[in-house]
């Protein structure tokens, strides 16, 4: 193995300190908590090649002059009192770069061992810098940079902004330029501006309008796409990558673009809520998409952690593909005008609707389209090319992870092979989609765009397209709320919640014509009331995919005779009631949609 020697890098800091953490670095940290001790799965990482006669020490002040620019770079993070999690730039600093000498011999093995390095590299948020740099110098010269950062400090836009900075800042010194083309443009926003304006006025009426539109679609989605029991996972590992490549995704989703005068992401998200639709016989539910909340100059060069997950509805309605599509789309747009909120704020108000739904509200299911600008040659591409392009489409299994926290998430981009092809990759839980479930997920997306544009639009031919049968749910199944529950899983949710003496679930009929479930019952202990034994149910929900608790609880006085015997539900009735009361956890302010802001092009 190759040996570095650790090299001070100049630096030149403005100021330090200690503020509220920013909205983009709070949602992060949700999920790197749930990752844990595991963060390095999230870490993003670089390289790039330097040519020209320069220096170890020229290299490593334009290192230093570039992360002294952006504060994200070395921003530690630490909880509050009250469980806030707070942002802490320390006033004086100091980071080291590895240099590893070689000859040229040696550079595939090196950049292979840094590869694994920097991919392991677990940083300790509290204390350490989430930014980690190598120089690779061969035969004397440096040739390479390569660094590692953790996804709290930059997002995927972020990153972007910190390579190409970096690399016109090497080249720059190369030629002996002044000032660096990046340079001469102000910096972006540093974290403690923008947490400053989430904490203004103007920001918390942003921060509230979210949380309305969190409210409503929390209101109106199911618990889960998946509503099916967990199987066994995969031995390899629970969590599978695969990697789908296709041209004829491309040219398929060109010509359906220009058809209906979308975009491509739009397209692509209208063929996974048709495949999805059908192998979960959900006919509406949600879907998280990355919004990059990069609204203003100021945000759009910031290497930071802007973007956030937003939930969009998506649903098979209307006869035919054009009608998922513009549901698609304006659910889309609605989701990213509402894109930056309080993750704090919102699991609140996830708690409180689940409390009043009666069940545990889950978000793990997510689509990310990481393209570049697309071509636009819908007029140039045939049906006939779509076809034919589909004989290029390989597929491969790439990753086999321990832990996640998600059911799907399908990214989107670009090939990386020099043609105008696709990927798409998808990382499924294999307890919910098994390998062949999950690769058969990326082929029925082609093949919907792929029938769409060359045959039919015709909604019900795409769903048989996919390749997926209805999910099986005979006797005890039924759509509640949105959600498919089986009846026999809430009868066991009632009975390990509350040990009643006796127990009978019914479907009753609400004023509104909705089916409703009421569990009459005889409780095992006195002073029961609707809202224990509600409280109790919504208690045990983690875990239960297909139970629900029920709208409303009968409880009777008599204690039955003979097991099986519904005669104890003609005794008196000691309390009846749904249960639920709402709790006062968030207050959010019903969206008001205007104008879809500046700034957001990929839809």
């Amino acid at each position: 193995m190759l040996t570095a020697t650790k090299h001070s890098v100049p630096l030149t800091l403005a100021r330090g300190g200690l503020r509220p953490a920013t909205c983009g670095q709070k949602s992060m940290w949700e999920i790197l908590a749930d990752l844990r001790p595991e963060i390095e799965l999230l870490n993003l990482q670089q390289m790039l090649l330097i040519s020209g006669e320069l220096t170890i020490e020229a290299v490593l002040e334009a290192i230093g002059e570039v992360v002294s620019r952006h504060e994200s770079l070395r921003t530690r993070y630490r909880q509050g009192e009250d469980g806030e999690l707070l942002q802490y730039l320390p006033e004086q600093d100091g980071l080291s770069a590895e240099v590893y000498h070689i000859d040229g011999e040696q550079t595939a093995e090196l950049a292979q061992q840094v590869q694994d390095e920097l991919a392991a590299t677990r940083f300790d948020l509290a204390t350490d810098w989430p930014f980690r740099v190598v120089v690779a110098v061969v035969d004397g010269l440096p040739r390479a940079v390569a660094f590692t950062v953790s996804h709290i400090a930059v997002d995927l836009a972020g990153l972007q902004v910190l390579h190409a900075e970096l690399s016109q800042h090497i080249e720059a010194r190369a030629g002996s330029a002044a000032v660096p083309p990046s340079f001469a443009a102000p910096c972006g926003q540093q974290p403690f501006e923008v947490a400053a304006y989430e904490h203004s006025a103007e920001g918390g009426r942003v921060l509230d309008k979210a949380l309305g539109y969190w409210r409503e679609v929390l209101e109106g989605m199911p618990r889960t796409p998946f509503s099916e029991e967990p199987r066994p996972p995969a031995k390899e590992g629970r969590y599978w990558r695969g990697e789908f490549r296709s041209r004829a995704v491309t040219l398929a989703c060109e010509l359906l673009a220009v058809r209906h005068r979308v975009t491509s992401s739009a397209v692509i998200l209208a063929a996974v809520a048709v495949v999805l639709g059908r192998r979960t016989g959900n006919p509406r539910f949600g879907i998280g998409l990355m919004a990059s909340n990069r609204l203003t100059p100021e945000l759009q060069q910031a290497v930071g952690n802007i973007t956030q997950i937003i939930y969009a509805p998506v649903s098979l309605t209307g006869p035919s593909f054009e009608q998922v599509l513009r549901s698609a789309l304006s659910g889309a747009l609605r989701a990213y005008r509402h894109g930056r909120f309080d993750v704090r704020r919102r699991d609140g108000l996830m708690a409180e609707i689940g409390h009043q739904r009666g069940m545990k509200l889950e978000l793990t299911t997510y689509f990310n389209d990481v393209r570049g600008p697309a071509k636009r040659r819908g007029a140039e591409v045939t049906v006939q090319d779509v076809l034919d392009a589909r004989a290029e489409s390989t597929f491969s299994w790439v990753e086999r992870l321990p832990r996640e926290n998600l059911q799907m998430l399908l990214a989107v981009r670009d090939g990386d092979d020099g043609s105008d092809g696709v990927c798409l990759s998808g990382l499924f839980d294999t307890c919910f989609l098994p390998p062949q479930e999950g690769r058969a997920v990326l082929e029925g997306i082609e093949t919907v765009l792929v029938t769409a544009a060359t045959s039919s639009t015709d909604l019900e031919a795409l769903v048989e397209a996919t390749g997926f049968s209805p999910p099986p749910r005979e006797h005890g199944w039924l759509l509640v709320d949105g959600c498919w529950t089986h009846l026999p899983s809430v009868e066991k949710l009632v009975r390990d919640a509350v040990r009643p003496l006796a127990l009978d679930v019914v479907v009753e009929g609400a004023p509104d014509g909705s089916p409703q479930l009421v569990a009459h019952l005889v409780p095992g202990s006195s002073g029961v009331s609707p809202e224990a034994v509600h409280r109790a149910c919504t208690d045990l929900m983690a875990g239960r995919p297909t139970a629900m608790a029920p709208h409303r609880y009968v409880l009777y006085a008599h204690d039955p005779e003979e097991p099986g015997s519904t005669v104890w539900r003609e005794s008196a009735v000691l309390a009846s009631g749904p249960g639920r009361r709402r709790t006062g956890q968030a207050q959010a302010t019903p969206p008001t949609d205007g104008p879809l802001p500046p700034g957001r092009d990929t839809w």
